[in-house]
């Protein structure tokens, strides 16, 4: 395999050469692999970016790699073409992920790459933290792939998160800069929330008069992401005449064995942060979304049934059990019950945020000012 890895860089940095002949300009260039549209952060970051310094271009190059031999092709000839281009033209170039052609590439001495992580903190482990875990890469695949190689900086949304992301990505602390996402903006702001809660009921009928659900699992890499069973364990408890379960699926997650099941929905077209607007309660279980609800005050339920495989197969930055103060359960009846019982502690939620992530009152701003600051520079890092 690595010699395999080895040829494929030296031919794309054969192809980057003659990308590189086209002059640079004022570009900042988002690419994004999590899916093919882009994130409310990226969108957030666009606008502002077109609004306060309209002589810069924003290219959104949002693209997932598909299952098969075919749509993998397809990923080859994007990262060939529009994403080369568009990096070599490019003063800054802006990641939510890990992406081969940042990372592999040698690219001209003065780009600037910034990694913003698609989740607001750090909770689980990834990256260079779970190499030769079960649902991490080897260390060889890693090197040979120069696994997040070639940051400027990457975005913290605390000073406490800081270490953790230095950590997966491989990189000392003074290169991370304390910046939440801009989607706590979308969060604290009522206005944005009722503007997009009205938009999501006029187009889902089957969410009114009900109290909505949100059910978001953390994606598993080795458990072939199907979450029937738990799901239907859920479905056991929840009154359909009053609650309707509502599941934003990983683009990955096996989805095809429920899609009947009343009182169930499988939401695809809005992404989990904007069903925040509508939801009433959450539940998920190790997935960094319980940053974002604790930022918007939503009540929040951990159905934590496979709590020690999950640990072992790829482990916490923090301790889960400690740390995590937000209520922990194995049982779906009991997890049920205390949502329709809504008593909630929503105190241990404001600590849980006061901890993980910095206030901010523009983070958008924040990010996009430092971003102009950087291409001023001539992208001079």
């Amino acid at each position: 395999m690595k010699p395999l890895i080895t040829i494929f860089k030296f031919l794309l940095n054969i192809l980057y050469l003659f990308h590189k002949c086209f002059p640079v300009r004022n570009q900042l260039t988002i690419i994004s692999r999590q899916q093919n549209e882009p994130s409310l952060d990226i969108m957030l970051i666009k606008e502002r970016m077109e609004k306060e310094y309209p002589d810069v271009k924003t290219v959104i190059l949002c693209k997932t790699i598909g299952s098969g031999i075919f749509a993998k092709l397809q990923y080859g000839l994007h990262m060939a073409g529009t994403q080369m281009h568009n990096i070599a033209v490019s003063k800054v170039v802006l990641l939510d992920g890990y992406c081969v052609t940042a990372s592999i590439l040698h690219h001209r001495k003065n780009l600037v790459i910034l990694q913003m992580w698609h989740a607001m903190g750090c909770l689980k482990k990834f990256g260079k933290s779970i190499l030769n875990m079960k649902e991490g890469s080897t260390d060889e695949i890693a090197d040979a792939m120069n696994m997040h190689n070639g940051y400027t900086h990457f975005f913290a949304s605390s000073s406490e998160s800081l270490s953790f992301f230095a950590d997966a990505f491989g990189y000392e602390k003074e290169k991370g800069i304390i910046a939440p996402l801009p989607r706590l903006d979308f969060l604290k702001s009522n206005e944005l929330k009722n503007r997009k809660k009205e938009e999501i009921l006029q187009s889902r009928v089957q969410y009114k008069d009900k109290s909505v659900i949100l059910y978001a699992p953390t994606f598993r890499k080795n458990q072939k992401n199907d979450i029937t069973d738990p799901v239907m364990e859920l479905m056991k408890y929840i009154d359909t005449e009053k609650y309707i379960l509502v599941l934003t699926p990983h683009p990955v997650m096996n989805t095809c064995d429920y899609t009947n099941i009343e009182g169930f929905f499988i939401e695809n077209e809005y992404q989990t942060i904007e069903m925040m607007a509508v939801c009433d309660a959450v539940i998920t279980d190790y997935s960094a979304i319980m940053f974002e609800t604790a930022a918007a005050g939503i009540p929040t339920y951990l159905y934590t049934y496979d709590y020690a495989d999950y640990t072992d197969s790829r482990g916490f930055y923090i301790d889960f059990e400690t740390d995590v103060d937000l209520p922990k359960y194995k049982s779906a009846e009991k997890l049920i019950s205390d949502i329709v019982e809504g008593e909630y502690d929503i105190s241990r939620l404001e600590k849980f945020e006061k901890r993980f992530i910095d206030e901010c009152d523009d983070a958008t701003g924040r990010i996009t000012s430092f971003i102009y600051e950087k291409i001023k520079k001539g992208g001079d890092q």
